[in-house]
């Protein structure tokens, strides 16, 4: 019988850039993370053949190995040298821009058509290691509240196409954990300017990943594309929030985002929905407590500016 013990904090993740759904990466970089979960689903399908030798007519017979789906939930630091590895794998390479003073814009968007796909190998105890290939980036979200500090998770939420067991890591270079570079600080604004009384806010851009399913000699799914975009938020004030009324009663297009602030000088990480609507938001009257308001918005895009936007300001020059 098995008598295996493994601790979470024996683990290594090693990430790599695929360029194709079949090829696996030559070049690896040692990610750290919060917490993950990989889940392989792969179908047993009854298959109630008749004629054949049974115990009794009732119980069912031995179904048949079906279809293969791979999903992954990782959640990781909000730090600003470390994040843009996973936007780069799960997402494509971004548009750069600088240096000033030394730091460098990286700029990821929403609306690609092609989905980027990435590799992950993790090793848990002394010599398991499990390998998950094809994954993309299905969702991405972050939230913050006023205590905070040093402390901000985003959650990766990924979609892809096979897992297996390995004797031994995959080949290829390997790069050390970058430095921590965590946030200190997050700001919810409107319009670029800080919303005063913010208890706390959430940001979600979500990709509705599409299946392609075709005939083919592979039991798993054909492919993945990015699907139509859902982008939301939500902000909760202490105060009656009366601007927050006005935006929604004039329909008024604005802009909401949660500025990071790093702890190393000049590093930031925004998550913006460039343009968005709120829906009405509720009244609560809870006795003689203090009022809280909340707000949902909901992200689109125009003729010129996509409807999410990620942005990692750092010292690192290129994630091409």
């Amino acid at each position: 019988m098995p008598n295996d013990t493994f601790y979470g904090s024996e683990c290594e993740m090693r990430l790599g850039i695929m360029a194709d759904r079949d090829t696996d990466p030559t070049d690896w970089q040692t990610l750290e993370f919060i917490s993950a979960t990989f889940t392989p689903q792969r179908e047993r399908k009854p298959r109630p053949k008749l004629g054949s030798a049974r115990q009794d007519p009732l119980d069912p017979i031995k179904p048949i190995k079906g279809f293969e789906r791979l999903s992954a939930d990782v959640v990781i630091d909000a730090d600003s040298l470390q994040l843009p590895f996973w936007l780069r794998a799960l997402v494509g390479a971004p548009t750069t821009t600088g240096p000033s003073t030394g730091i460098y814009t990286h700029l990821w968007a929403s609306g690609a058509v092609t989905a980027a796909l990435a590799c992950i190998q993790v090793r848990t105890g002394d010599e398991e290691i499990r390998v998950y290939r094809g994954l993309t980036l299905g969702a991405l979200s972050v939230q913050a509240t006023g205590e905070q500090t040093e402390d901000f998770d985003i959650q990766l939420s990924l979609r892809g196409f096979t897992s297996a067991r390995v004797a031994d890591w995959l080949s290829g270079s390997v790069d050390t954990v970058p430095n921590a570079s965590p946030i200190s600080r997050t700001l919810f604004r409107v319009d670029g300017t800080a919303a005063e009384n913010t208890l706390d806010a959430s940001w979600s851009w979500d990709r509705q990943l599409v299946e392609d399913v075709f005939l083919s000699p592979t039991p798993h799914i054909s492919g993945l594309r990015p699907g139509a975009s859902g982008l939301t938020g939500r902000a909760r004030f202490r105060a009656v929030a009366s601007d927050f009324d006005v935006l929604e009663e004039d329909d008024t297009v604005f802009a909401p985002d949660l500025q990071m602030l790093g702890v190393a000088a000049n590093h930031q990480i925004k998550f913006a929905h460039p343009h968005a609507q709120l829906s009405a938001p509720s009244l609560a009257i809870p006795g003689g407590d203090l009022i809280e308001r909340s707000v949902d918005w909901f992200g689109f895009q125009d003729a010129t500016t996509p409807g999410a936007k990620v942005t990692v300001i750092n010292n690192v020059a290129s994630y091409a």
